[in-house]
């Protein structure tokens, strides 16, 4: 009996081990094999018919790379387009003009920052692409030299025909500093024309809002080679994080 004993010891010790990293493993595989339904952010159909843009703004979000009948994208010469569509395509260049100058009036650009030295902003070249069935990109290199790329890109809404992002790398993007982010995001707000919600607040991510459920960012990053890069714009609400975030310049 008591060999017996002396045999049962070694098993109970070894089960009473790993037994329960059996069972852990079996809840682990357990909650990875649960399909967890995601659950939507809810704005109010109130602020949506007062405000179209938000809607707009999100669609334009959860649509990226879907692919679309006209994804094809064209220089702005138009020289590969179809002529039926031509036309549509040089009116989103105009408009896109236009948009581009209203930022510069509203301090969210300057002329520096676009590399535009006339006092009326134009394009030239570049590359216009309908990224989805919501949003353009237009896209342009200036110079490369070396790692010192100069470029700039700027996503527009097709309804509301308003920009809202961009990116922008180059010399001038170093003398902007936090403060001026923070001037930035608002100047946003009011060109997207929602500074009428109440419930925008400051803090390390940006401008936010709960009632729109939407964000502002504004960031600098410097990847230690070539010039810095700058950008801004409104995304849904948590989708952004400026924690890692280095500005390069601090004046």
């Amino acid at each position: 009996m008591k060999r017996k004993t002396y045999l049962l010891l070694p098993v109970l010790l070894l089960l009473s081990c790993f037994l329960p990293m059996l069972i852990f493993r079996l809840q682990d595989w357990h909650d990875t094999q649960k399909v967890y339904p995601f659950e939507q952010i809810y704005i109010t159909s109130e602020i949506t018919k007062k405000y179209p843009i938000i809607s707009e703004i999100y669609a334009s979000f959860y649509t990226q790379g879907e692919n679309t009948d006209t994804d094809n994208q064209y220089l702005l010469d138009f020289s590969p387009a179809f002529p039926k569509e031509q036309e549509p395509y040089a009116d989103i260049k105009s408009l896109y003009e236009q948009e581009v100058c209203t930022l510069i009036k509203k301090n969210i650009l300057t002329d520096r920052l676009v590399n535009n030295e006339d006092n009326l902003y134009t394009i030239d070249f570049g590359t216009l692409l309908l990224r989805n069935r919501h949003l353009y990109n237009l896209s342009q290199i200036f110079s490369i030299e070396g790692t010192k790329v100069v470029s700039t890109s700027f996503d527009l809404l097709k309804e509301s025909k308003k920009i809202i992002a961009l990116e922008i790398s180059n010399e001038a993007v170093d003398f902007l500093t936090k403060e001026d982010c923070k001037e930035i995001m608002y100047a946003m707000i009011q060109y997207l024309g929602l500074e009428e919600i109440e419930d925008w607040s400051y803090s390390e991510n940006g401008y936010e809002s709960y009632t729109a459920k939407l964000q502002l960012y504004c960031e600098i990053r410097n990847y230690g080679e070539g010039y810095s890069n700058f950008q801004t714009g409104v995304i849904p609400l948590g989708q952004h994080s400026l924690n890692n975030i280095k500005i390069k310049s601090a004046r």
